[in-house]
């Protein structure tokens, strides 16, 4: 759980994008990880199991948007581009770490080690600029990205944005929305995992990168978390897990994708398909 110094060295790192006038160098509470998604991949389903690990310290809110929102200044969830903001999201109260450390040493724990994270979804996406400023607030930053199928991913993330979040019946929606959807140059991106994590893994240490199956989180929960607690270096097994193991969290209506949908979609992301299981063996 790091409070690493952050000195005029380590400041100068930093893209423009970050305002550094009148930063104090010092020792700062720093994440050690980031879930950063793509969307609609399981990193809600994912942070609500890991937030309750005894070692385990997390922000109460998800999805923090510091990194990929610097720029965005008129956007609703853009907060500030100062460091001192994003790490106060870090300072845990003494009684939050006391109550922590019971906790652990009550489930067989002896001075655990704590380690600190957030997730964010649109992380995954980012230009390499943002990336780097990750890197440089700590250059041993642990990456945990997810991979569902990008037909699936698509049509959750369209079925979220077209009918759940306008409050709309899937009937109501034609299909030439959902296709202008489909096709959108952020929907490619998000569901280009090779691209993505190729592009994560020029900035990560050696072993920093994780990649999390979505089908595993379908077909074996306890092995997906137990598989992210060993990648953290925290303690791993089934009474470090949560009861919601097998809880569906952030959902969209259970509607089976349509045929027109699925082929559409099918030609988009053919060539991603045989890149993810030709170059990382995951079969989605």
């Amino acid at each position: 759980m790091p409070v690493l110094p952050i000195g005029e060295a380590q400041i100068s790192k930093f893209s423009a994008d970050i305002d550094t006038s009148g930063f104090r160098p010092g020792k700062y509470s720093l994440p050690d990880f980031l879930i950063i998604g793509p969307q609609r991949t399981g990193s809600s389903w994912l942070r609500t199991n890991l937030c309750k690990h005894p070692q385990v310290l997390m922000p109460f809110k998800k999805e923090i948007f510091f990194f990929s929102h610097l720029r965005r200044r008129d956007h609703k969830r853009y907060r500030s581009n100062r460091l001192e903001p994003y790490f106060d999201l870090f300072k845990i109260p003494l009684h939050k770490k006391l109550e922590r450390t019971a906790k652990a040493m009550c489930q067989g724990l002896l001075l655990p080690s704590m380690i600190r994270g957030e997730a964010t979804a649109s992380y995954a996406t980012m230009p390499a600029t943002d990336i780097a400023n990750i890197f440089a607030l700590n250059p041993a930053m642990q990456i945990v990205i997810m991979v569902r199928d990008p037909v699936q991913r698509s049509w959750s993330h369209a079925k979220k944005t077209l009918v759940r979040d306008r409050k709309k019946r899937l009937e109501d929606v034609p299909f030439e929305e959902f296709e202008r959807c489909y096709r959108s140059k952020s929907n490619i991106e998000r569901g280009t995992y090779t691209a993505l994590i190729e592009k994560w893994r020029s900035f990560c240490g050696e072993g920093a990168l994780y990649i999390a199956e979505y089908r595993k989180l379908c077909e074996n929960p306890l092995g997906l978390i137990t598989e992210t607690q060993e990648f953290l270096g925290i303690a791993s097994g089934p009474k470090f897990t949560r009861k919601h193991l097998k809880t569906v969290v952030n959902p969209t209506s259970d509607d089976a994708l349509p045929t027109q949908h699925a082929e559409l979609l099918r030609a988009l992301f053919a060539e991603e398909v045989t890149r993810l299981e030709r170059d990382y063996g995951i079969k989605v």
